[in-house]
């Protein structure tokens, strides 16, 4: 239980920096550009990484998604502990 309500706890952790993500622009040079987007051109594109784009997700939607995976699993889970309860009383 601990290790499911800790999962939903990261899920939404990761879901609040991602939204920010999305609704910045791509790491480019201009008016509005940052220490960050300085570093990015001066210092890691030089050097050979490749050009980093911002990922196409629905973050709300994908937080969705993995709490209802996980809660899928959690039950799948119980029930099988369920059922090997049943069987190894049955033994006694």
């Amino acid at each position: 239980m601990v290790a499911v309500d800790n999962a939903h706890r990261a899920i939404d952790a990761w879901k609040s920096p991602a939204e920010t993500l999305m609704r910045q622009a791509s790491l480019r040079r201009g008016e509005d550009a940052d220490l960050m987007a300085d570093a990015y051109e001066q210092y890691i594109l030089p050097v050979g990484h490749p050009p980093v784009t911002k990922p196409d997700i629905d973050a709300e939607a994908e937080a969705a998604r993995l709490h209802e995976e996980l809660d899928a699993e959690h039950a799948r889970r119980k029930t099988h502990a369920a059922e090997t309860l049943v069987l190894t009383a049955g033994e006694i």
